[in-house]
């Protein structure tokens, strides 16, 4: 083997050993970033799964909050419409009430007029002369219906003397009791009083 033959493969081993060992320093290099890479993305991973748990929970709970908002909101809308419904019926009730009420008075009051119809005088009689130009009449006010203020009615209850409607100067109840009557053409009863009543009228001179 001649000198140069040996230096050539001393040279070629030496740049061959150095061209392997600069291939594995980048391949411990290439290695060392890929494990820092797979470190980093793990940590990013991680991360990321912690940010997407505390999205979902965060909107789990927003969700949760606006479920409680609108479950408020219906059950005051529930108690709205109870309430609405309550005082539609208890305004149906008053209406009610009030109509039967209504019509109880027009009843009444019809009854009231068709029995004050029956009142009437009876037994007009000329008396003394009071004073200058003023005579006294007095006549029986009868058929004044139960339950009716007798002195009343007769208070209100005019009569004509020669062609004058006068009311009463004063009413006298002259009977402590009044007599019951029942008339043919009704089954409820009448009271008959005698109210005697004072009319003046120009009928008496010097």
């Amino acid at each position: 083997m001649s000198f140069g033959y040996s230096l050539n493969s001393f040279i070629n081993t030496k740049y061959h050993e150095a061209i392997r060992q600069a291939w594995a320093d980048e391949v411990a290099k290439h290695q060392a970033l890929r494990l820092e890479m797979n470190h980093d993305e793990a940590i990013w991973e991680e991360k990321r799964a912690e940010h997407q748990e505390q999205e979902r929970e965060r909107q789990d709970n927003e969700n949760k909050r606006w479920e409680a908002i609108r479950q408020g909101w219906a059950t005051e809308v529930a108690k709205h419409q109870a309430l609405r419904l309550k005082m539609n019926q208890d305004e149906a009730v008053w209406e009610e009430r009030r109509a039967k009420h209504e019509e109880e008075e027009r009843e009444r009051h019809e009854d009231e007029i068709r029995k004050r119809e029956g009142i009437s005088w009876e037994g007009l009689t000329a008396a003394r002369c009071s004073r200058y130009e003023t005579r006294e009449y007095t006549a029986v006010l009868s058929h004044v219906p139960l339950g009716f203020d007798a002195v009343e009615e007769c208070r209100k209850k005019a009569i004509n003397i020669h062609g004058r409607d006068l009311l009463p100067s004063r009413c006298e109840d002259q009977v402590s009791n009044y007599l019951q009557e029942i008339p043919e053409s009704t089954n409820h009863p009448a009271f008959v009083g005698n109210l005697r009543a004072s009319y003046g009228t120009l009928e008496c001179g010097l």
